[in-house]
């Protein structure tokens, strides 16, 4: 496809480290990255992959993105279906300018 010119181009790969990242990631101008991850252990270590092959490859993470985290009802109270995740932890061990939780 010729999409022209574009400001940004946002791939949304699969989680941890397979060919496809890593392909991908030595082959295009990647900029930067921002990782998702769910409040799940098995996300939280997918994550942790992910984040040192892009330390690797110089590819930096600037933001942190943890999906599932909390839901809000309509009477407002917060409440964490999954438990607390693990974004405090990635956010400490690794020094992302931003994180949020959705």
């Amino acid at each position: 496809s010729n999409w022209g010119e574009l400001d940004f181009l946002i791939l949304d790969l699969p989680p941890g480290t397979g060919d496809i990242n890593l392909t991908l990631c030595q082959q295009l101008p990647i900029t930067a990255a921002v990782v998702v991850t769910t409040p799940h252990k098995l996300s939280y270590i997918d994550v942790v992959k992910g984040i040192e092959m892009f330390d690797k490859l110089k590819v930096p993470t600037i933001a942190l993105v943890e999906n599932l985290a909390t839901f809000t009802c309509d009477h407002g109270t917060v409440y964490r279906p999954f438990g607390a995740g693990f974004a405090a932890q990635l956010v400490e061990r690794y020094g992302f300018p931003k994180a949020f939780e959705f």
